[in-house]
């Protein structure tokens, strides 16, 4: 009598077991959208390129962008163990508005540092450095950073030539301290040169961000912000003279500049405007000839996205990926000079 009971509550558990997660399977959108219609060009304008993959199901870690594509990387949801995407590095194709597969990324991690040189995207986080070639669609282990502790999560990077340059930091080893140094990869030896740490860029907060820190010609921009919190100017590192020095306030403070922005036309733009929900997206722009900063408006919907990332590529136009709450979808808009 004890084995039948036994066995009848233990098939009722499995039963029970099935039916929530047969309910909790649908109640989530399995939908993952690869490829879309894009909306007509606007000349001068954004236009919106489609609403691509799915939240819910994968969640956007970092991208960078080479040549004429993007490549963008996801970690699956601890949650949704049905769900079996066939990798988590992706690249998007503006031409043809599409999502395709890529080699997975060996070792994957969120919340490191990306940088491109010369055609191959790099990914760091702590000992973790790899380079990816999309000719032959495959990653390679490159170098470790000599310091890796003090590189440990949100450094910031730029490139310039053939070397890329890592600076700032948290580091997780020592008590969550916030770290001012600089190194130089050289990836033609496919090695770090440690270079002097400049007080001035690690004295105010945004060297613990992701940036940004974009580069126009032999010079490199981030939008940097004051100690006390109470201003941002623009910061600019000269190759040539290995200097830094910063440059002309913002005057769009309360706007709330982002940490995600592109280069076009020889001009620095940063989105803004995610302060609150209701918040437009707008985009500050900065001439580094002139030092004039302009407003101009973003994509729209900005009252039920969030702003993910942003990139511009060799077709001459730029790009901006927003987190739709509603669909939970990323939305690409398309800017066209």
């Amino acid at each position: 009598m004890n084995n039948k009971r036994l066995l009848f509550f233990g098939l009722m558990a499995f039963l029970s077991a099935a039916f929530i997660s047969c309910i909790k399977q649908e109640e989530v959108d399995r939908e993952t959208v690869l490829e879309a219609t894009p909306d007509p060009i606007v000349a001068g304008g954004w236009r919106k390129m489609g609403g691509f993959m799915n939240q819910e199901l994968s969640h956007m870690d970092w991208m960078f962008a080479i040549g004429d594509k993007a490549y963008f990387s996801f970690s699956y949801m601890p949650d949704v163990p049905w769900i079996d995407l066939a990798s988590n590095f992706w690249e998007y194709n503006p031409a043809t508005n599409k999502f395709s597969p890529r080699a997975n990324i060996p070792d994957f991690d969120c919340c490191g540092t990306m940088f491109v040189i010369n055609n191959k995207g790099y990914f760091k986080k702590g000992d973790i450095f790899i380079a990816y070639d999309p000719q032959s669609d495959s990653w390679s282990p490159q170098a470790a950073m000599p310091d890796t502790a003090t590189f440990k999560f949100s450094g910031g990077a730029f490139s310039i030539g053939n070397s890329a340059y890592c600076l700032g930091g948290y580091n997780v080893y020592d008590g969550g301290l916030y770290v001012d140094f600089m190194y130089e990869y050289q990836q033609e030896s496919n090695q770090w040169i440690q270079k002097e740490a400049f007080g001035f860029w690690g004295n105010h907060y945004s060297t613990v961000r992701r940036g940004p820190y974009l580069t126009i010609g032999q010079k490199a921009y981030e939008m940097a912000i004051s100690s006390d919190l109470t201003y941002y100017f623009m910061a600019e590192y000269d190759r040539a003279t290995d200097r830094y020095r910063s440059l002309s306030e913002c005057p769009f403070y309360d706007l709330y500049p982002g940490d995600w922005g592109y280069v076009l036309q020889g001009r620095f733009h940063v989105l803004a405007g995610r302060g609150s929900q209701t918040d437009p997206i707008q985009i500050i722009s900065y001439d580094p000839e002139t030092e004039q900063w302009e407003l101009s408006d973003g994509p729209p919907g900005g009252d039920i996205s969030l702003v993910r990332d942003a990139f511009s590529l060799s077709n001459g136009k730029a790009y901006t990926v927003l987190f739709n709450i509603e669909t939970k979808k990323l939305d690409i808009w398309e800017y066209n000079p």
